[in-house]
């Protein structure tokens, strides 16, 4: 198995697209559970790997800030409180409060925006040939959240920076809401703003049955997004199972350097 993930990743360093795109990469993170500090660890292996062309963060609440918005290395510090909805506001505030932050750099220096989560891998050099097909403004795109829904997953909503400024423009109507959750909240007022979906595949992984069934597939398939999360009711059962899956990922795709 090394020697083909070898294979695969020269294969296709050699045969992507030129990589004249920088993205930057904003990370729903929080250290409240031990999965989540783990996975922060999985990402650090590859997060900045190619800082030329990626400028990641996690993103985490602190309402004790000082300020709206504190950097600290590679994490953006927002002034809300953690938690989801609807029990908190706290993902679409971190977003829109990093968003706004950032905005002068991401009008001038990047051409698309990702907001993801922990439980996301990305397979940058596959990504970048998905970013390369899309449009440069007006872009909304990443995998839809079940059926034939409208509104990219949070687990990965890619946005162009005109889409990105718009949301900071109208962040009235987002910050703060907790009765729907973020992702949904983005794609309602992108919909009223006449920005549809542009919808991708996404892999997600609910066992280690079913990732040993996927994997083999995965080294001819051209899927970029996947989604560890090997317990959906129960947070604290996903270790080692998420962290298992996560390595076998990081082998595939940068077994390269080690981690």
């Amino acid at each position: 198995m090394k020697w083909i993930s070898f294979l695969l990743f020269f294969s296709s360093f050699c045969h992507a697209e030129p990589r004249d795109l920088k993205i930057l990469l904003l990370i729903i993170a929080s250290d409240n559970l031990p999965i989540y500090e783990e996975f922060q660890k999985c990402w650090r292996t590859y997060m900045h790997s190619d800082p030329e062309h990626i400028e990641a963060y996690f993103l985490k609440g602190n309402p004790r800030l000082n300020e709206a918005v504190k950097i600290e290395g590679d994490t953006i510090w927002c002034k809300t409180a953690e938690g989801l909805s609807p029990a908190s506001a706290g993902i679409i505030n971190k977003t829109m409060m990093a968003m706004e932050g950032l905005l002068p750099r991401i009008k001038t220096e990047f051409d698309y925006v990702i907001r993801s989560n922990l439980s996301t891998f990305y397979a940058f050099h596959r990504l970048f040939t998905y970013l390369n097909a899309l449009p440069r403004t007006r872009c909304y795109a990443g995998s839809n959240t079940g059926g034939d829904s409208i509104i990219a997953s949070g687990t990965g909503i890619i946005l162009s920076p005109d889409v990105v400024e718009l949301l900071v423009a109208n962040k009235a109507r987002l910050l703060g809401f907790r009765n729907d959750p973020d992702d949904c909240l983005i794609g309602f007022l992108l919909k009223k703003h006449d920005i549809h979906l542009r919808r991708h595949e996404r892999l997600d992984i609910h066992s280690l049955a079913e990732w040993n069934q996927w994997k083999s597939q995965i080294l001819t398939s051209d899927l970029f997004h996947f989604r560890v999360k090997t317990d959906e009711n129960n947070n604290y059962n996903r270790i080692p199972n998420d962290l298992i899956v996560y390595s076998e990922l990081h082998d595939i795709f940068y077994p390269i350097g080690g981690r």
